[in-house]
């Protein structure tokens, strides 16, 4: 069977930034492993998408073991030898060399079929002087008689950067003109180049190629990898021997270090997506919910992110995290089986289905956690039957709610619901001045929180000045990885003493509450049912 098997019966459109041409060119005067940065999907024959997901980047080494091993070192579709006996492997890079980038201020973006946002939008920005250009990203197919659009229109200032700082400077000045946020978004001018070696524990078997080489076990058989790194910038940081099932390949990532990506289905990734993100134990109708939330996700985050990178997604909590083999359970293979190809639709287009551990009561607006999405699904609420609190973007009615939350779906124990952190002045300090030097922290105050009591701009005081901080998940990290931006801050009673953190839910909030969810199957919800009640005006429906 071949790696990547093509699906007939398809419409296909995928769009991204420039890079994805100049990854195309690179494939005809260059090499296969080109097409990793291209941000190409494929399917297979019955229809399902089929998905790289990167395991890890950055290494220097990689090392796996499996029962027999069939090697491509010229590409996907290029000849293949195979190796029999269970052998220890390992890959490492030499003679490598970096991407090289060029970065670009987006100014904003709207959905590509709203034609009247779109015109506004360029009108805008055009009316303010400033020189813009459009790009698209996402992705335009369709499959059985479904069409999925995601695609989004970027607008971009003409002006190109040679590094990040120069155009974070014009981003900064730009933003005060526009009246919102804007970002920065890196484009590959040249791809990264390296020699890949793969070499048997034994000593017998050594093979080298350029930038990729692709494997996999015979018969779609597990292949078991030592030390993958998972969850780099959390807490829980570390490294752990994981199995996975599909086809695999080590490449050189964009910083120029070595990577490992894995293709397999996106109905295959599922099976070890959704145990990941919501209790094996949980009832099987809020499991089915998480799987059609999951599937869209995982599409929707198709041709839209890692532009600049060789795969499609990544495996942690950027994307969706994927713990492989180890995680899958039956009752979420179940679930994912049961609710095949569903997906969640708002309006003409596919639903946006974010989701959050536990939202403490009540969820949020989309804009609240990412300034360019306004998701008319992704409206907070309360999570109850019953009426909603008083205003809580207001301090004194989130402090209110916070301490005092009532009755909610989400209302369980385990210390996400309601928590308290207590935190020394001097490890606040030592947090805080990570990234404002202000000295010894003396105030911190909420300046703005959205309908869910979210602070999504707070200000810090230090005996060397002020900051402002904004984004509910900057503010999060700011002070330790807090379980959420929904808190109320009590000062130290005396001096150097701790602070007090006193907040509710984990996560964004945004989108549907899985404890929630839990809840209303608990209490016989179906998963439409449930998909209803935290994505507004949703219906569910076959794409494929």
């Amino acid at each position: 069977m071949p790696l990547l098997l093509r699906f007939p019966a398809l419409l296909l459109l995928f769009l991204a930034l420039s890079q994805a041409a100049l990854a195309q060119e690179e494939v005809t005067r260059k090499d296969h492993s080109a097409l990793l940065f291209s941000n190409r999907l494929q399917f297979n024959d019955r229809g399902e998408p089929l998905v790289s997901i990167g395991l890890m980047d950055a290494q220097t080494s990689v090392t796996f073991s499996a029962d027999g091993l069939i090697i491509s070192p010229s590409g996907p579709e290029g000849p293949r030898m195979q190796v029999d006996g269970k052998r220890e492997w390992t890959a490492t890079l030499s003679r490598a060399r970096a991407a090289t980038f060029q970065w670009r201020v987006v100014l904003g973006s709207a959905p590509t079929t709203d034609f009247a946002a779109v015109r506004e939008t360029l009108r805008q920005l055009r009316d303010q002087g400033l020189q813009v250009s459009m790009e698209e990203v996402g992705a335009l197919f369709g499959v059985l008689g479904q069409l999925l659009d995601t695609r989004e229109t970027v607008f971009l200032l003409e002006d190109v950067f040679a590094s990040e700082s120069a155009a974070g400077v014009k981003g900064e000045e730009l933003a005060r003109l526009v009246g919102h946020p804007v970002t920065v978004e890196r484009l590959i001018q040249e791809l990264p180049e390296g020699t890949l070696t793969l070499r048997s524990k034994d000593q017998e078997i050594k093979v080298e190629a350029r930038n990729a080489i692709w494997f996999e076990a015979p018969g779609g058989a597990p292949v078991q990898f030592q030390k993958v790194e998972h969850s780099r910038g959390f807490r829980w940081h570390g490294r752990e021997d994981r199995s996975y099932q599909g086809s695999f390949y080590v490449t050189v990532d964009s910083g120029g270090k070595l990577g490992l990506g894995n293709i397999l289905t996106a109905e295959r990734l599922l099976e070890g997506l959704v145990p990941a993100e919501m209790y094996t134990s949980a009832p099987l109708e809020a499991l089915k919910a998480q799987a059609v939330t999951a599937r869209g996700e995982l599409l929707s985050k198709i041709g839209r992110r890692h532009l600049t990178d060789p795969w499609l997604i990544c495996a942690e909590q950027h994307c969706q995290v994927y713990k492989g083999l180890k995680a899958e359970n039956p009752r979420t293979t179940k679930a994912v089986k049961e609710t095949r190809g569903l997906v969640l639709f708002s309006g003409r287009g596919l639903a946006d289905a974010r989701y959050s551990s536990n939202c403490g009561g009540h969820s949020e607006n989309s804009e609240t956690a990412w300034p360019e999405v306004k998701a008319p699904e992704l409206r907070g609420r309360v999570d109850s039957a019953g009426a909603p609190p008083s205003d809580l973007s207001q301090e004194d009615n989130a402090s209110a709610f916070i301490k005092n939350p009532g009755a909610a779906y989400c209302k369980t124990k385990g210390g996400t619901f309601r928590w308290t952190e207590k935190i020394s002045t001097k490890k606040l300090s030592e947090l805080v001045n990570k990234s404002f030097r202000i000295g010894p922290i003396t105030t911190v105050k909420p300046l703005a929180r959205g309908v869910s009591g979210r602070i999504f701009r707070l200000a810090v005081g230090g005996e060397g000045g002020e900051a402002l901080v904004e984004g509910e998940l900057v503010i999060r990290k700011l002070f330790g990885g807090l379980k959420s931006s929904m808190f109320v801050v009590t000062p130290p009673a005396a001096p150097g003493g701790d602070w007090i953190f006193e907040g509710g839910g984990f996560g964004h909030g945004v989108g549907m509450c899985q404890h929630g969810a839990m809840q209303m199957a608990e209490g016989g919800a179906d998963f439409k049912t449930i998909l209803q009640h935290y994505y507004q005006q949703s219906r569910v429906e076959p794409l494929y």
